[in-house]
């Protein structure tokens, strides 16, 4: 299972720089199993493109009633 550092690795590698405005579109499921959920996949996008970056990500769920 990969941690924040790995992810945060991965998306340098893809070319994600500080600064960047990301467009996140993924079904979390298909990213598998994080060390420490969903909310570390969030920070390492946070953390990929610093203070000064964008990230722009739809969301969508379907309601549980």
């Amino acid at each position: 299972m990969p941690a924040r550092k790995d992810l945060v690795e991965d998306l340098v590698r893809l070319g994600v720089r500080p600064g960047d405005l990301l467009m996140v579109h993924a079904s979390v499921r298909s990213v598998g199993r994080i060390v420490g959920g969903v909310n570390v996949l969030v920070q390492s996008l946070f953390e990929s493109v610093g203070a000064g970056g964008t990230i722009a990500a739809y969301v969508d769920f379907e309601p549980f009633f």
